[in-house]
């Protein structure tokens, strides 16, 4: 079919979740034939001149893309959103240019479906077009949580009135999109019940893990002191594992093994000169690097104390892909279909996890067999083949019910 897939990221380069995401689901789609037409904002100038190499070939109608920025909190229209019934963050990122091509685009007659990817060009696409739409990987736990782990009743009362206002704009594109996806059955469970009976069906599609590119080499050499955490540190939840690993877990570890270090991943930009993780001894900030597969692959363990955020952490099926041994928080390990003390090691007190990396490092024996199970685990059922046949499945079978819908309504 003719689909037009609008993202809210450019996918290439897919140096982040959402855009190695966005990727692989495009690529799978292309692989079953469908012919895709790609809108999608860009955040970074780079991606403008990366992109047009990296997607044109999947893209058999054509890319796209606006320049669009990310959220600052501190704009002019940032801060007149506190008065709008919107979210902020979609006030302050709108790209005028970019929802007049994409409504331009929908309603062409030139598509047969329409798939939005995230939340932030949902509302770019028009209502009562007459084909059958999607919206890709909705999250809204970490809202929810917010608000319950809220610091203080100030606090609290403004992260409610985010989720009030988040609650409100998702209602009204219930009637826009046929389904709405999700990469877990909690994330999905967590949108139906925020939502209620405005939501049209959530159906859970996986986060998955490319398994020819993250090849596992049971014989590969590593650090046995050697930790590691990929993420940028201006994604806010990625900031606060490390903060919390810097301050409370790795003294613990230390105390046994003073030559640990924690080597962080990512761009690294938004923390001050004389920030303390900058001058931390036992953190590494490495900064973006173009390939992260030998810096995992080299670690005694990667190491992702979360607890903020939600959805399915892609650091994680990646480090299992490589056969690296993953220490996780109950919220990182939300979604993944892994056994703690087996494919994984989940543990939520500082205590238990410095304990838990330290089982690592000391037990040869147990990092080998744990890097197995996890590799053996994402081969079975989060290769992004496995995912993209999920999709096309979906995509296909939603779409053909909603033609007959549509061509009944037709009907005098």
């Amino acid at each position: 079919m003719n689909l037009l897939v609008v993202s809210s990221w450019c996918p290439y380069p897919s140096d982040n979740g959402s855009r190695l995401r966005a990727y692989h689901l495009i690529r799978q789609l292309a692989r079953r034939g469908h012919r895709i037409k790609l809108l999608a904002l860009a955040q970074e100038e780079s991606d403008l001149a990366a992109a047009q190499s990296g997607l044109s070939p999947l893209c058999a109608l054509g890319v796209e893309l606006f320049p669009s920025r990310f959220f600052r909190p501190g704009t002019v229209r940032a801060l007149l959103g506190f008065f709008s019934t919107r979210p902020r963050h979609l006030l302050d990122t709108h790209q005028p240019e970019a929802a007049r091509r994409i409504a331009r685009e929908c309603r062409s007659g030139d598509c047969d479906a329409v798939l939005a990817l995230e939340l932030g060009v949902a509302h770019y696409v028009p209502s009562g077009m007459g084909v059958p739409c999607m919206l890709e990987q909705l999250e809204v736990s970490g809202f929810v949580k917010a608000v319950r782990e809220a610091p203080s009743p100030r606090a609290r009362l403004r992260r409610a009135l985010t989720l009030a206002k988040l609650r409100r704009h998702l209602a009204s594109l219930g009637e826009r999109y046929a389904v709405w996806t999700a990469v877990s059955e909690a994330e999905a469970q967590a949108i139906q019940t925020l939502v209620g009976p405005a939501a049209p069906p959530v159906r859970v599609l996986p986060n998955g893990v490319d398994l020819d590119g993250n090849s596992y080499d049971p014989a590969a050499a590593y650090d046995p002191e050697g930790l590691i955490y990929n993420g940028a540190l201006g994604f806010s939840a990625n900031l606060d594992a490390v903060r919390w690993f810097s301050e409370e877990i790795l003294p613990i570890i230390q105390k046994e093994r003073p030559g640990v270090r924690l080597r962080v991943t990512g761009r690294n930009d938004v923390l001050p000169p004389d920030d303390p993780l900058r001058r931390h001894p036992g953190i590494e900030l490495t900064g973006y690097l173009d390939d992260v597969r030998p810096a995992v692959r080299g670690a005694a363990a990667c190491a992702a104390p979360l607890r903020q955020g939600g959805g399915t952490r892609l650091k994680i099926l990646e480090a299992m892909a490589l056969g690296t041994p993953v220490v996780t928080t109950s919220r990182g390990a939300e979604g993944i279909a892994a056994r703690d003390g087996q494919e994984i090691f989940i543990a939520d007190a500082p205590a238990d996890f410095a304990a838990a990396v330290l089982r690592l490092m000391a037990d040869r024996a147990l990092r080998a067999r744990a890097g197995a199970a996890g590799r053996r685990l994402v081969e079975d059922r989060y290769g992004w083949d496995a995912v993209g046949v999920q999709m096309a499945t979906l995509l296909e079978n939603f779409t053909r019910v909603e033609n007959n819908s549509l061509c009944l309504s037709d009907k005098p």
